[in-house]
């Protein structure tokens, strides 16, 4: 996933977090910032082999990933799945979980 965190952290990591259990995904919040570097597009490796681009839609999604506002996480402007119903879906049919083996 190319990630835009202007912090340093996370170096070759990506995380999604769903706050129930099993994952049903409500409540979910963008964790880690996104990229749209490619004309609001991110790349995807998944864990099968393949990759993929996504062009993102919704606008708070795009304004996240491209802020380098390194305070920008935990302010309340992180992407949900209620503000982001587009882009956060796709992130969730794609992210492996105990509803997505």
């Amino acid at each position: 996933m190319e990630e835009n965190d202007p912090r340093g952290e996370n170096e070759g990591s990506w995380e999604q977090d769903s706050f129930t259990f099993p994952p049903t995904w409500a409540g979910s919040v963008e964790e880690d910032s996104t990229a749209a570097w490619h004309l609001q597009n991110s790349t995807f490796s998944w864990g099968d082999g393949h990759a993929d681009t996504h062009r993102w839609l919704d606008p708070m999604m795009v304004a996240y990933a491209l802020s380098m506002n390194p305070n920008k996480y935990y302010s309340g402007s992180e992407p949900t799945l209620e503000s982001c119903p587009n882009d956060m879906r796709y992130i969730i049919n794609g992210y492996a979980s105990t509803l997505n083996p």
